[in-house]
């Protein structure tokens, strides 16, 4: 019997998988952002919602994560920062355009939708955290 992943793994190795296409910095973790420099961190807003149960034991859930991303400001212009957004943007479009997407062995997903980028952090040393928020339905066996 194999051992299921989990959603959140399955989701950051979709993410770590396109990577250098998305053009992605290399800290990519759950949970958890650097202390310093770029990285995006995924995290589960609350536990999937089953929004219908199937008889042969197939459900159809709905799951709501957030995507952070944080840069550091270098310069006194906004460059670093569009970067941020740039990385958010392209996780955006990848979701939103899931549909009868093979998330895993027994996930698709059906539906994605995004919001758009906005700051949720800015510190003193420059480091600023963009983030957007992504539900997605999806089947699960």
């Amino acid at each position: 019997m194999s051992i299921s992943t989990s959603l959140t793994q399955d989701l950051l190795a979709l993410l770590e998988d396109g990577k250098e296409s998305l053009g992605l910095p290399n800290w990519l973790q759950m949970d958890n952002l650097p202390e310093r420099g770029d990285g995006i961190s995924l995290q589960m807003e609350k536990r999937p919602k089953v929004l219908t149960k199937y008889i042969t034991g197939k459900s159809k859930n709905q799951a709501s994560f957030a995507v952070l991303a944080r840069t550091v400001m270098k310069e006194q212009t906004s460059v670093p920062n569009l970067k941020a957004t740039d990385w958010l943007e392209a996780i955006g479009a990848l979701f939103s355009g899931m549909e009868r997407f093979v998330l895993s062995e027994k996930r698709i997903i059906t539906r994605g939708e995004v919001t758009s980028p906005s700051i949720v952090g800015k510190q003193t040393d420059g480091q600023i955290t963009y983030s957007i928020t992504v539900e997605i339905t999806y089947t699960e066996e």
